[in-house]
């Protein structure tokens, strides 16, 4: 009995050095556990409610808009549009057919990219402008007039019937580029393409009916081409239609209440994506096969929206503000300008201009 009382103390004194050996091999240490990849084996599993929080990656700098605009025009209020086909060389123009040029050592004099003149300033026309990797097109009542310093201009074409009320512009490379008037004496919707040298006979493009229901938009950038096959168009009435190789498809509806009616624009970073904006503050994603229900992200109409990436993009208001979309949510309005901002265009993610009613330049970089 005494043997048996004493192998039972043996077995609980060894029993209570193992457990207490075992209790002080583990670490206690609070530092982060390292995310490093094992060399040998599965990671081991850790208590979650032991386990340190990760240091959190420090936040990219926020993006600001400049307090001090370049004034690039001296004409006072008027249209006014801006295009960068990098983050430096950016072209704006006027209503008066004129053509400041920005590089890195700032804008250049305004000067005449359309020498024939006759465009009365302010007489309604609607002119546009883009550009693409070393081409600029700009469009006014005389044709479409291309460079590529921003500098020296030459005609390139004429617009289908010289008389147009609304056109817009878009190119995908220096060798291919889409022309949309809304309206040409009387008749219409026409589009013509551009190959590097010419122009394409114009093709009438088939719109919604209805009355007042065609495709054109107001600031000229209503028309996005997001690869050499594929551009999509905006129209009056609340519908968007697709230009492919083969021609224009059918008439997309983007808003049945009537929300998206009036003018607006659009940009489209890739076949898949673009956004519009319009009059009302809304704005409206496609994803390469249908239209989201509108969204208004602003109290004031939207004039122009860029989107360098479907992550990223800016759109500008008629009272000076601008929203930006990070990839899932639209900010509030910013205040930019004490007037209102007409065009904006974003090379990159990390540099937007946008220009106001009286010729300056804001920079959100």
């Amino acid at each position: 009995m005494q043997r048996q009382d004493l192998r039972w103390r043996i077995a609980i004194t060894a029993a209570a050095l193992l457990t207490g050996a075992c209790a002080t091999s583990v670490p206690t240490s609070s530092h982060s556990v390292s995310r490093s990849p094992q060399a040998h084996g599965p990671s081991p599993t850790l208590n979650p409610a032991a386990t340190p929080s990760p240091t959190p990656s420090p936040p990219l700098a926020p993006l600001t808009w400049s307090t001090s605009p370049s004034r690039v025009f001296n004409s006072g209020a008027g249209q006014y549009w801006v295009s960068c086909n990098t983050a430096t060389f950016c072209v704006a123009i006027d209503d008066s057919g004129n053509a400041a040029a920005y590089s890195p050592s700032g804008w250049s004099s305004p000067t005449a990219y359309d020498p024939a003149g006759n465009i009365a300033p302010g007489a309604g026309f609607t002119y546009a402008l883009t550009c693409t990797v070393s081409l600029c097109l700009a469009a006014d009542s005389n044709g479409i007039f291309a460079t590529s310093d921003g500098r020296s201009w030459a005609l390139s074409g004429s617009l289908a019937g010289g008389y147009v009320q609304d056109a817009a512009l878009s190119c995908y490379v220096p060798t291919f580029c889409l022309a949309v008037e809304d309206e040409t004496q009387g008749a219409g919707p026409f589009s013509q393409t551009f190959d590097g040298s010419a122009w394409s006979r114009p093709v009438e493009v088939e719109s919604m009916p209805g009355e007042d229901e065609y495709v054109g938009g107001g600031q000229g950038d209503w028309v996005s081409c997001p690869s050499s096959q594929t551009c999509v168009a905006l129209g009056i009435g609340g519908f968007a239609q697709t230009w492919e190789s083969q021609g224009w498809g059918p008439a997309l509806t983007i808003d049945n209440t009537g929300d998206m009616k009036g003018p607006g624009a659009v940009s489209c970073p890739s076949v898949s994506f673009c956004i519009a904006v319009d009059g009302h503050g809304d704005v409206a994603r496609y994803d390469g096969s249908s239209w989201s229900a509108p969204q208004q992200v602003d109290t004031k109409p939207l004039n122009a929206v860029s989107c360098p990436t479907v992550t990223f993009c800016v759109a500008v208001d008629d009272a000076g503000g601008a929203v930006v979309f990070d990839g899932a949510a639209w900010s509030s309005p910013a205040l930019v300008s004490a007037n209102p901002l007409l065009s904006v265009t974003c090379p990159t993610v990390n540099l937007c201009l946008a220009i106001d009613d009286q010729g300056q330049v804001f920079t959100l970089s």
